[in-house]
């Protein structure tokens, strides 16, 4: 029986069981009818008296919540503005002159008697605006200890762990303190603080006052009633306590004071928490509304909103019993009833007459229903009108010829599938010639064909071949057909690629691109035509065609088409198979070749019985001729040298215990007396139960590898003792090298503490020396040169010559100066104690401001040129602006030493994204190609040869410098020069957490967008 054959007895039998327990309730028609009438009249009646008692509800209740969310914005307000005066006040109070002079007074004289009178007379003032609520008014310094306050048991208090005092030190800004409770006073307070301020904006200390915290209470006292009778003000600090009830009373209120709200609503049944306890613990700061149950009183539920504090956290809960503003709501529904009574009892009269009209044809219709349900499809349902039921009846007796249909398709197909199950290769051929012949007299068609892709055609499209058919007994077999050669159906494998599958009702109807195809099909006595393709293994391998001699108008129907598809599925998977058995039967034959090839062979040991399984390659390995090896792993182990043998079983018992696989390499001894070395690997199979059952593996000679290793094993004990001694040699050279290194470094460091103290020792004069010759020359300018002009010719002769030596000492002191700072820059450099000051910079703006630096050396000077071309867009870089002048004075000033007439050019862009670069050339001598290799050494100088003098100015510690802070900052720096035509400096630097981008251009933007500047 097929799957729906079983579903429908099943299905049988279950409306029987349920006709027999309930036939009254499934043949009483009249009973729902009847039903149908009351469900009707009353139920208008009925929703539209839920309707009206639920729309009072909601506007009774929304008016009240309005009412509680506008008495909660409104005692939020009057709170937010008692905690905005007092954070005000005290700001202002704390800006108070003397409370800085007190603070900045040393101790003894604040703990002078008349002093901190003086103090606490202001604090009491202070404290004077709510003389009631306010308990104390105190002054801390920056320590946090009590130095005065209103209460002079508190003074000497240390309250620097409070929360208020940090939050005004830390911030300077006046703030506001959660409610805590002090335990000297037992009692709650909150506390206002300020940061009291030098005239300098310095903290001295904090300006604090405490306030009951019954002013709360005080002030939600006012806004009781508000929204209402029995209205109340509920108010919560952050970490969820009660810190004041309107409700309660100044002496109830100390039960429930700074306790959990749960305390006050906790939760009802089945929860653990209550809708207010909730919105306490709410992330979210919206105002809110929601019903709660308070632990006091009786008054049932409460309605509540919720107004938000931010400033403090606080949350405002505003309450009404909801039996106060819902009484009118339960009034209205008593008067429904009566109403209700008298329009069921019209309802069942009208039911008893109609009842008796319509249940005529449905129960024949009933009736031809359960004789479906018991199996026979050929009942049919009478029709009497032209109405919905009689509609009815023609669709139930289409849906019945439909099903008996379907169920055919079912069986059809079962049969086919049973047909292909464990098929086995060499009956594959006449099982499709079954399930084609089955197919196609289902579907009333006379022949069934698959034709499979072969090789690509001449012009590149599939070639198909017949290879599984079936015809009508009335048709003869064509033997030498097209499709049983092989053609191109190049038009079919077109519309194969646009569409899965299509129906051709006239084969001589193609248009004149498909000749091929009418051709081949007419051949074969096809007139009519549907194709579906099929694939295997995620490829197109082939299409069904069911075919039948005359002219189908008709289309096939979906079920039809479902079940061509199926089969189409089926004939795709057992081809696939059927290749799969093929392949795996090349490759055995192919793998057996292989393993003779290389001289590998398998074997398996069944351990229950001892047999042991050889291939043919193994038998020749041991000098055995096929088939002449006894089968037992006992004859196998002879065979194994007893020195090898332990190691053989060691590893076969480990892999029975481990269920592991084994590798292992030994000898074994052939017939004939030789010794050969085998590879062996083995696994384990175990049962059902994980017991062993058999073993599995492979062997494969190995006697020319070992005696390759041999001799490679040789050669490599050889190459170790010569790499050995030359390791040796190795190591103690690196331990001279290790020693002569320490030794260096140390003279490193001695020589760098030596230029730094030498270099500290020289500048202490050097500046008394470069002062005091500043000093003699301005009084001698003043004084004594214009009282030498009035003297003799040989007087005013020996004043200049006094003026000219003065500037010459203060002019080689500056020579002295600069070069002990690069000594000691440099030192500080290689040392790696450098302070570099990194922070984004303006590049054109440093290369600016330094050339400007440098140009006024030529002021007066009109034999030289100093320029500047800078991009525009240069990006910012990440350095140290005083290094990057210091490079670029270096450089510059380099460049204007040595060029006596013509131009020094400073360049600056972007060539590249992500870096600068700045090129510097002058009509200078050039350099000789010999120094090129030393021009950035420390202390050289290059000399200068159109002088009379060939040593040159400076230290030869300038480019030195240079070079140290390129590398720093990961740049490089190079010199291009020719003798005789000039020089070019140029240095590129990374541009390195840039906060404004970088070169917009990749390209060197000489003379496209710059900023010029010329001096001459």
């Amino acid at each position: 029986m097929s799957r729906f054959g079983r579903e429908h007895a099943a299905r049988n039998r279950d409306d029987a069981a349920q006709e027999k327990s309930g036939s009254f309730f499934l043949g009483s028609m009249r009973m729902k009818l009847l039903a149908a009438f009351l469900v009707v009249a009353l139920s208008p009646l009925l929703v539209f008296a839920y309707i009206n008692h639920r729309s009072t509800l909601d506007a009774l209740k929304a008016s009240a919540y309005r009412s509680l969310s506008a008495a909660a914005s409104q005692t939020v307000s009057r709170l937010s503005g008692f905690v905005a005066a007092n954070i005000e006040i005290i700001g202002a109070e704390a800006r108070l002159p003397a409370l800085a002079d007190y603070l900045l007074l040393p101790d003894q004289l604040q703990a002078n008697r008349s002093i901190r009178d003086n103090q606490r007379e202001i604090l009491h003032s202070f404290a004077e605006k709510n003389p009631v609520f306010i308990h104390s008014y105190g002054l801390l310094n920056s320590q946090g200890v009590v130095v005065a306050d209103t209460r002079h048991e508190k003074e000497g208090w240390s309250e620097a762990r409070q929360g208020y005092f940090e939050e005004a030190m830390n911030s300077g800004l006046p703030c506001v303190s959660e409610v805590d409770v002090v335990p000297e006073y037992r009692q709650a307070f909150i506390h206002f603080a300020s940061p009291v301020l030098d005239r300098n904006g310095r903290t001295l200390g904090v300006l604090r006052s405490t306030y009951s915290i019954a002013v709360l209470q005080q002030m939600l006292a006012l806004d009781l009633g508000i929204a209402g009778d029995y209205s109340a003000p509920l108010l919560v600090d952050a970490k969820g306590r009660i810190l004041a009830f309107g409700r309660l009373s100044h002496s109830s209120l100390s039960r429930y004071l700074l306790q959990p709200v749960s305390t006050l609503a906790p939760g009802a049944e089945g929860r653990t928490e209550s809708h207010l306890t909730m919105a306490v613990k709410a992330s979210e700061d919206t105002p809110q509304t929601f019903t709660t149950h308070l632990q006091m009183g009786d008054q049932g539920p409460e309605a509540v909103a919720m107004g938000v504090l931010p400033s403090m956290g606080w949350r405002v809960f505003f309450l009404q019993p909801e039996g106060v503003f819902l009484a009118p709501a339960h009034r209205q529904g008593q008067w429904l009833a009566g109403l209700a009574a008298a329009i069921s009892l019209l309802a069942i009269f009208a039911a008893a007459i109609s009842s008796r009209i319509f249940t005529r044809p449905i129960t024949r219709l009933t009736e031809a229903t359960r004789r479906v349900a018991k199996g026979d499809l050929r009942g049919r349902a009478p029709v009497y009108s032209n109405d919905e039921i009689g509609s009815l009846a023609r669709s139930f007796n289409a849906m019945t010829a439909e099903l008996e249909r379907r169920i055919e398709t079912e069986n059809t197909l079962s049969d086919i599938s049973r047909e292909f199950i464990n098929v086995p290769a060499n009956a594959t051929a006449e099982a499709l010639r079954w399930a084609l012949m089955r197919l196609a007299s289902f579907l009333g068609l006379d022949i069934g064909m698959i034709l499979q892709t072969t090789e690509a055609s001449a012009n590149g499209g599939r070639v198909f071949k017949l290879s599984h058919a079936w015809r009508s007994p009335l048709f003869v077999e064509t033997k030498g057909s097209c499709l049983a050669r092989g053609c191109a159906l190049a038009w079919l494998d077109q519309r194969l690629r646009e569409q899965s599958s299509f129906h051709i009702q006239d084969i001589t109807l193609l248009p004149p691109e498909a000749d091929c195809e009418r051709e081949v099909f007419t051949d074969e006595g096809v007139r009519s035509l549907a194709v579906l393709p099929f694939s295997y293994g995620g490829e197109f391998r082939g299409m069904l065609c069911l075919a039948s001699s005359k002219v189908r108008e008709e289309s096939f129907t979906e079920e039809e088409l479902r079940l061509i598809r199926l089969v189409s599925e089926i004939f795709g998977t057992t081809l696939e198979r059927h290749d799969s058995q093929e392949a795996l039967r090349q490759s055995e034959e192919r793998y057996a070749l292989a393993q003779k090839a290389a001289n590998i062979g398998s074997w398996e040991w069944d351990i229950t019985t001892g047999r042991l399984y050889w291939s043919d390659a193994l038998e020749p390995l041991f000098g055995y001729e096929v088939g002449e090896f006894q089968g037992t792993y006992k004859a196998f182990l002879d065979m194994v040298p007893p020195e090898d043998r332990k190691m053989v079983l060691d590893a076969v018992g480990a892999s029975f215990r481990r269920g592991a696989s084994y590798n292992v390499e030994h000898r074994i001894m052939r017939k004939d007396g030789g010794e050969r070395w085998v590879a062996e690997a083995g696994e384990v199979v175990l049962d059902a139960e994980g017991r062993p059952q058999r073993m599995r593996g492979i062997l494969q000679d190995i006697t020319e590898r070992k005696w390759a290793e041999d001799v490679l094993s040789r050669l490599n004990k050889r190459l170790e003792q010569l790499v050995e001694v030359r390791t040796k040699d190795l190591e103690n050279k690196a331990h001279e090298l290790e020693l002569a290194n320490k030794r260096l470094m140390a003279l490193d460091e001695m020589k760098s503490t030596f230029l730094t103290s030498v270099s500290h020792e020289l500048r202490t004069p050097l500046t008394s020396v470069l002062g005091f010759t500043r000093i003699i020359m301005r009084d001698f300018k003043r004084i004594f040169l214009p009282m030498a002009v009035q003297c003799s010719e040989t007087v005013q002769k020996r004043s200049y010559r006094i003026l000219e030596n003065l500037e010459i000492i203060a002019s080689e002191g500056d020579r002295l100066t600069r070069m002990v700072n690069d000594v000691l820059d440099l030192s500080k450099i290689e040392s790696g104690r450098m302070e570099w000051r990194d922070r984004d910079v303006d590049f054109g703006k440093i290369i600016e401001q330094s050339v400007r630096s440098v140009g006024g050396q030529l002021r007066g000077n009109s034999e030289i040129s100093l320029r500047m071309q800078i991009a525009e867009d240069l990006p910012k870089v990440h350095m140290d602006p005083d290094r990057l002048s210091q490079l670029l004075v270096n450089i510059v000033g380099n460049a204007v030493k040595f060029t006596e007439q013509g131009e020094v050019l400073v360049q600056a862009c972007s060539p590249v994204e992500g870096a600068v670069q700045v090129r510097v050339t002058d009509s200078g001598p050039g350099i000789e190609r010999d120094e090129l290799s030393k021009i950035f050494d420390k202390f050289h100088q290059a000399a200068r040869r159109d002088t009379m003098d060939d040593k040159p100015p400076g230290t030869g510690l300038g480019l030195a410098i240079c070079q140290q802070i390129v590398d720093y900052y990961g740049g490089i720096l190079w010199v291009e020069s020719e003798l005789g035509k000039g020089s070019t400096f140029v240095f590129e630097l990374p541009v390195r957490n840039a906060q404004d981008g970088y070169g917009a251009d990749p390209q060197p933007a000489w003379g496209k967008s710059v900023t010029g500047w010329d001096m001459a």
